[in-house]
């Protein structure tokens, strides 16, 4: 009687299985170095919740990337995280130059005065700075962001096939310029409120110099807190283009980190 083919156990191939553990665990370094950085801060989301989704991403993507490629595995890991973390800095670098142009508009603006503690990372921030990267945060994911750069991850595992991802002197070199073009964009953003608050102040300066009887500078607080908040509703508009031109420039710059 022939034996029933369902009926047979099926038996795991332990050669097949082993190297899915191997793509699995190279997959997961890299989603794991996106997402320690970027979109949310290390301050904001605990590390736990981001190894979470790093997992399922790893998960999720397991089975449409490429084979992984031979090679020692403890090195294969070291570099695959390294370069996630090198690639999320460069998708997280325009944030942080349009963060540092607010840093400067607030204190410019005279609201450096409105300092807040921030528990998570125990140092100083202004509260207007906060409520506009949250705004900001808010468009990321309105804008599906969070889309972009998954779909990104999986172009570089595409790109840069599981264990042979590797740091080079190019990368650094490119997140060292791309640092320094992002600079242009935080003075940008800052320059509106920096040019009213000078202009108000060299305005009371030479009213004092014409007028010394005259206390002009109990009202110099006033003024440039006033014009501030003027100019920095008028600059809201650039402020959040220049947001959503970072978010769209995102997977742009992930990709930048995973040269082949």
């Amino acid at each position: 009687m022939m034996p029933n083919a369902l009926a047979v156990p099926l038996q795991a191939d332990p050669p097949h299985l082993l190297v899915l553990v191997e793509k699995f665990g190279l997959i997961l370094c890299r989603a794991a170095g996106l997402l320690s950085l970027f979109p949310l801060g290390p301050e904001i989301v605990p590390m736990r919740v981001r190894m979470g989704v790093a997992m399922v991403l790893a998960m999720t993507l397991l089975p449409l990337a490429p084979a992984p490629a031979s090679g020692f595995l403890p090195l294969q890991l070291c570099a695959e995280a390294s370069v996630g973390l090198l690639a999320a800095l460069l998708a997280r670098l325009p944030f942080a130059a349009i963060e540092a142009g607010l840093q400067i508009s607030s204190v410019s603006a005279g609201l450096g005065i409105a300092t807040l503690l921030n528990p998570a990372t125990h140092e100083e921030t202004h509260a207007l700075t906060d409520l506009l990267l949250f705004g900001g945060l808010c468009l990321f994911f309105a804008l599906g962001g969070h889309h972009r750069l998954i779909g990104a991850l999986h172009e570089s595992l595409m790109r840069v096939p599981p264990g042979e991802a590797h740091l080079s002197s190019a990368s650094l070199s490119l997140v060292l310029r791309l640092g320094a073009e992002l600079f242009t964009l935080a003075i940008q953003v800052a320059a509106p409120v920096l040019v009213v608050s000078l202009t108000i102040n060299l305005a009371i300066a030479l009213v004092a110099r014409a007028a010394p009887s005259v206390n002009i500078f109990s009202v110099t607080l006033i003024g440039v807190l006033l014009g501030g908040l003027l100019a920095l509703l008028r600059g809201l508009p650039v402020v959040f283009s220049a947001m959503r031109q970072a978010i769209e420039a995102t997977p742009g710059h992930y990709l930048l980190g995973h040269l082949p």
